[in-house]
This record gives C-alpha cells, structure tokens and sequence, in this order.
C-alpha cells in the first residue's frame, strides 16, 4: 500500500515516540530503544493511520462503488 502523507498529514497528529530506561537495560548491548505510541491516536490504534491511507488511496470508481 503507497502512503499518501501529504493527505493523512493534518489529519492525525504525529505520534509520539518515547525512550524507556528500563527496557533498554534489559535489552542491553548499548541499544537504544524507541516506542510508537500509536495508542495517543483518537482510535488509540494504529488503525486510524492505516485505514485513512487505505481511503486515499481508492480510485475515483472505487470510492464511487464504495
């Protein structure tokens, strides 16, 4: 599926991305870890996203069938 960001974008607010101690210790090996908080989206999902670059990217007959 091709993202359309220049539609999606000002739609969803972007998502936050956070850095957890803990979780990188128990991962270890100096890696540094960075979680996607989609669950700050409306839909608290990536689904939100997902699903609107899905529609975007219907053709005209398409979005016309449905």
């Amino acid at each position: 599926m091709c993202w359309r960001r220049g539609e999606i974008r000002g739609t969803l607010l972007p998502t936050a991305l956070r850095r957890y101690a803990p979780l990188e210790e128990a991962v270890g090996y100096g890696i540094r870890l960075f979680v996607k908080h989609e669950n700050h989206q409306p839909t608290q999902a990536f689904k939100a996203r997902n699903a609107l670059a899905a529609l975007t990217s219907l053709s005209e007959e398409e979005r016309k069938r449905g």
